[in-house]
């Protein structure tokens, strides 16, 4: 955390453990942990409030549990040692071992024994050693044998650690949780410049960087390599891109202007694809890999605003159609958790081909368009469920079913109808209604939203389809016949939505000409497009963003 007008390298009162850890402090202290407190159902007493942390961040967490035990009871440091002299450590701290016992039920130190973790081990067990022999009782020291500085050995601390917590202070408030507070790890600072770092770059990395006029810098430190190009995935942002080395062996490569949108993309080195270590990585393509997003000027109705948020929450329920675990995502309305007894309309969402449940709310960030059209009275709160696009049978072969937009989806079918959407109403405090209730995708979810909500009009009174067709060779016997008595249609679905970009050829004449064909027939379905985009993230957030509006009116 920096703080606002500050350089990145600021240091503060964390200067001693890494840059930026004052700010990181009072962010914790001043605006974390009271959002945390009057948004959540937590026990807001310091002996119901712990901290932990790995590698940076357990010295966070010991910093920042230590300097405030008026707020914290417990402190774990994974793979993070601390200072060894226990009388002048922490501002003296460990100084009265009566005190500290008194105030820290538990601290917890946690490291691996293989020689990636050699340094944090060392680190621990001293400490550790050097807390026992002052006098002070209320420390653990463990180790896990054979693992080093990676998650494995984290997830065993976690589960070693969290047992151990609000074990012995009584709970006063009642139907009130504790809170695990563990801070992030450290980011490198950006590098000034007349340009911007990329939103989708792992926290403060200077590369990519987006200029003024839409051109992209892309920047990859390889002085071993013979060859580095970048290599896109979208039909308007492809390539692969001759990179520039220079004498330092880092390898350069400025675009030309490009169209907003969200791009996939990787670094060739020496023929070898590989992600770039600088930005986050998204699941697309069936695979994980960087990507970037270039933002059109003007646009905002996408951004995290200053307004009242929903939440994505995960969940995870057993298929027995699949005889499989499925994996959901499920957006719940800014207030879903004040109101015990509002219900709400719920919009079943599905992504496209080669992506899978969480798309919607990292790639599309339909929590954030949701929550500002919500908070400018523009749409109903409702309920965003978002399942993944591909099912096959248990006992069927497998595979990526669904692949292709055709395969498995009469299993997905069965597995909407017979599973999942039982288990919302009886989950979450949906309006169990057919009128409440609406389907959308896109591209192969267009598919879905089509094949489903046309299928089963019982279950759903509104489709929408981005960036997806339909049959348009017989209007009135396509879907079983669903368009053959357009009034009756138009009454039970009202809101028929298709959209598409007009970069995306196929599939924009591909919904004009369904739409047109829907007209001529009687069926009162919309048609709206996006100029200039593609088969791209930008063309459906601006679908998401026009279709929510209409939706449970």
């Amino acid at each position: 955390a920096t703080k606002s007008g500050a350089p990145t390298e600021l240091g503060g009162k964390g200067t001693g453990f890494g840059k930026g850890f004052g700010a990181f402090e009072d962010v914790v202290i001043k605006d974390l942990i009271p959002l945390i407190d009057s948004t959540y159902r937590t026990n807001p007493q310091r002996e119901q409030r712990a901290i932990a942390g790995l590698s940076m961040g357990a010295g966070q967490a010991m910093q920042i549990g230590f300097t405030h035990l008026d707020m914290f009871s417990a402190v774990g440091a994974f793979s993070g040692g601390g200072k060894a002299d226990p009388k002048t450590a922490y501002g003296g701290v460990f100084a009265d071992p009566v005190a500290f016992d008194k105030k820290v039920s538990l601290l917890y130190l946690h490291a691996g024994t293989a020689s990636g973790d050699a340094g944090p081990l060392k680190s621990a067990e001293s400490l550790y050693k050097a807390l026992q022999q002052a006098g002070i009782k209320n420390v653990v020291f463990k180790d896990a044998k054979g693992l080093a500085h990676e998650w494995h050995t984290w997830r065993y601390a976690l589960y070693d650690f969290a047992p151990r917590l609000f074990q012995q202070a009584a709970v006063k408030a009642e139907r009130q949780t504790p809170i695990l507070y563990a801070p992030p790890q450290e980011q490198k600072a950006p590098v000034k410049d007349e340009s911007r770092p990329a939103s989708t770059n792992i926290g403060n990395a200077a590369y990519p960087r987006i200029h003024s006029d839409l051109r992209l810098t892309f920047q990859l430190k390889a002085p071993e390599a013979k060859s580095v190009k970048l290599l896109g995935a979208s039909s308007i942002f492809k390539g692969p891109f001759d990179m520039k080395r220079d004498e330092g062996g880092t390898w350069t490569l400025t675009t030309t202007p490009v169209v907003p949108g969200f791009y996939y993309y990787q670094f060739l080195v020496d023929g070898v694809a590989v992600s770039d270590p600088a930005s986050d990585s998204f699941y697309g393509n069936f695979k994980r890999s960087s990507a970037i997003d270039v933002p059109a000027k003007g646009e905002d109705f996408y951004d995290n605003k200053d307004v009242p948020h929903g939440e994505v929450r995960e969940r995870w329920y057993h298929s027995k159609i699949t005889g499989q675990p499925r994996h959901i995502y499920v957006y719940t309305p800014p207030g879903y958790d004040v109101d015990s007894q509002k219900r709400y309309p719920v919009l079943y969402l599905q992504h496209g081909s080669g992506g899978d449940e969480r798309q919607w709310s990292t790639q599309g960030r339909m929590n954030f368009i949701l929550d500002n059209l919500i908070a400018a009275g523009k749409a109903k709160p409702m309920i965003v469920v978002m399942e993944k696009g591909y099912a096959t049978r248990a006992g069927a072969s497998g595979g990526a079913a669904g692949k292709d937009g055709g395969k498995g989806n009469s299993a997905l079918e069965e597995v909407f109808n017979n599973e999942l959407i039982p288990m919302i109403d009886s989950t979450y405090r949906t309006i169990a209604k057919r009128e409440q209730r609406a389907i959308a995708g896109l591209s192969m979810g267009a598919g879905h939203a089509l094949q489903f909500g046309l299928a089963h009009l019982d279950t759903f009174s509104a489709i929408g389809a981005f960036s997806g067709g339909g049959r348009t060779t017989d209007v009135k016997t396509a879907y079983n016949g669903v368009f053959a008595n357009a009034a009756e249609f138009n009454k039970k679905c009202p809101v028929f939505y298709l959209h598409a970009g007009t970069a995306e050829t196929a599939q924009h004449q591909g919904a004009l000409a369904f739409h047109g064909a829907l007209q001529k027939a009687g069926v009162n379905s919309v048609f709206e497009e996006t100029q200039g985009t593609a088969h791209d993230w930008q063309t459906w957030r601006w679908a998401f963003y026009s279709f929510a509006p209409r939706l449970f009116q």
